[in-house]
């Protein structure tokens, strides 16, 4: 180290390098060895990078659909209703991902069959849209692993109006 010009150098390695270590360091602080993240500081109440990065994924999630000519729903509503689940669950805590999510004129029939609020709305204002999540942590109200099959069961005034979560389960 002879020169000014390579202590420079030197001191700008060790800086990078320490860097680099720290935002290791810190990765590691709140994943698990699966790869998920366990909570801590690092993410905040929302969930910072890890909700940002789910709800990216979510975002480019295709919704598969399987519907007849006579189906009473237009492409653009079901559409709607898909984007309308998707954003439920982006707004959900950062360990709840959404992993499948589609639509099944069949099984959407046959689950609003003698349901409740089908009395109450005309048949293109109710819809059911299926989906699979998964739980990473279990917290609260929220116990961790697989749902399959889930259904989330969405209503509107009329064909104008948005679509509104009204009722989800099994």
């Amino acid at each position: 180290m002879n020169t000014q010009k390579e202590k420079k150098r030197w001191l700008i390695l060790v800086i990078a390098g320490l860097l680099i270590l720290s935002a290791a360091l810190a990765a590691v602080s709140f994943l698990g060895s699966d790869g998920f993240a366990t909570g801590g500081s690092v993410t905040g109440q929302s969930g910072g990078l890890l909700s940002t990065v789910r709800n990216a994924r979510i975002d480019r999630l295709l919704a598969a659909v399987k519907k007849t000519e006579d189906c009473p729903y237009s492409d653009e509503d079901i559409d709607a209703a898909v984007k309308t689940v998707k954003n439920s669950f982006q707004e959900k805590p950062w360990f709840v991902s959404l992993q499948r999510i589609w639509f099944d004129e069949e099984e959407s029939e046959s689950f609003l069959d003698g349901y409740h609020l089908c009395e109450r709305y005309g048949k293109s204002d109710i819809i059911t849209i299926g989906c699979d999540y998964y739980v990473y942590q279990s917290e609260a109200a929220w116990q961790s692993g697989a749902y399959d099959g889930w259904s989330v069961i969405l209503t509107r005034e009329n064909k104008d109006s948005e679509w509104i979560i009204a009722d989800q389960g099994y």
